[in-house]
């Protein structure tokens, strides 16, 4: 195996043993309604923290693992497809996750908050295609790299949601399980 592939290798293996823990350990049905969208709602939203964290991690430009990546222009390639792998599996996991508008937890209004700022953040990644959008960042890539900086901010709520929307022992088990592996 090349030196070059660990870290998207790791990556991978990091995916597969979410989908794992997940699929082994799921949460108790009792008391939830729509249970199995339930469940691969959660199953994806732990996915995103995964690919989110993943994805700063590699944004921090580590030095050390470069040579794991093949250099520093594919680890911002695997930065760029884990980026918007977890982009796309936001609005997956907010078409599948069951809705109720009544007796909304703080978790759910956190939610809201969460992938608004993440798509605030995100969508002027696609300024120089759109002008529009590209007087947001000041049409430079500074005024980009500032803004972008934030999305920490929205992946800290994306972890802080479950603790905020389920039973006790659903919490626990939903942030272990994001922790575990991030």
């Amino acid at each position: 195996m090349k030196r070059n592939n660990i870290g998207n290798i790791v990556f991978i293996v990091l995916v597969i043993a979410t989908i794992f823990v997940w699929t082994i350990f799921p949460p108790e049905r009792e008391g939830v309604e729509h249970y199995e969208r339930y469940v691969v709602g959660m199953t994806l939203g732990s996915l995103m923290i995964v690919l989110m964290s993943f994805s700063l991690f590699l944004s921090t430009r580590p030095r050390w693992a470069e040579p794991f990546f093949g250099g520093l222009d594919k680890m911002y390639m695997t930065h760029r497809r884990t980026s918007t792998s977890a982009f796309l599996l936001m609005f997956v996991h907010i078409l599948i996750v069951p809705l109720h508008l009544t007796n909304l937890a703080i978790g759910n209004y956190l939610a809201i908050v969460a992938f608004l700022g993440l798509i605030a953040i995100v969508l002027p990644t696609l300024a120089p295609r759109i002008p529009i959008l590209n007087k947001l960042t000041g049409e430079t890539y500074e005024g980009w790299k500032k803004l972008h900086r934030y999305i920490g901010i929205f992946l800290f709520w994306g972890i802080y949601i479950p603790s905020r929307s389920m039973l006790p022992l659903q919490k626990l088990q939903s942030i272990g399980i994001n922790f575990l592996f991030f």
